[in-house]
């Protein structure tokens, strides 16, 4: 949706749908637990989020021609992440307290009560649930600066093939929690 406001300027709006997914690196890796017990290693493999976008942004149109356009654009998008998924790998050690026989005090113990005695550890649970599942809209939500180009090709008046690569710049979310 765009308003014209002459002389090669639009502003415009909408709204657009993303999937996106990251894989990290060991950088989230924790392993708790005692010798008495046994030790847990947990750390997120995968994330993977579903986020609608509102752009606010204003348009310059550096060439038009009948059939191609030129033109560069920039402002800010609010993002809303409305469902997440957290993937974790969770591996545990038998040589301690697990194995088989042993009768001390992590005999026949789970992940879970490891996971219970060991409650300062972080977890998928401490992640936000997307907005459809219950998550909070602030909780959930973020800003980004915008800026790109854009190369059109206008076929009709109703139809029309563009490519626009685009820069995001992550500045903020409403719940104080650090995204970035």
């Amino acid at each position: 949706i765009g308003l014209d406001l002459g002389n090669r300027w639009t502003v415009q709006t909408g709204i657009a749908y993303s999937a996106k997914t990251y894989e990290p690196f060991s950088l989230f890796e924790e392993t708790y637990g005692t010798f008495d017990t046994r030790y847990v290693t947990e750390s997120f493999s995968r994330f993977e989020f579903d986020v609608i976008q509102i752009p606010l942004e204003i348009q310059y149109q550096m060439n038009k021609s009948s059939k191609w356009q030129v033109y560069a654009m920039g402002g800010a998008s609010l993002n809303t992440i409305m469902q997440a998924q957290y993937d974790r790998n969770v591996e545990t050690s038998s040589d301690f307290g697990f194995r088989s026989g042993n009768t001390g005090q992590g005999a026949g113990q789970t992940v879970q009560d490891v996971r219970e005695q060991n409650s300062e550890h972080f977890s998928s649970d401490d992640l936000p649930a997307g907005f459809f599942e219950g998550g909070t809209f602030t909780r959930n939500s973020f800003m980004t600066l915008n800026a790109g180009i854009g190369l059109e090709r206008v076929f009709t008046a109703r139809w029309s093939f563009f490519v626009e690569p685009s820069f995001q710049y992550y500045f903020g979310s409403f719940s104080g929690l650090d995204l970035g």
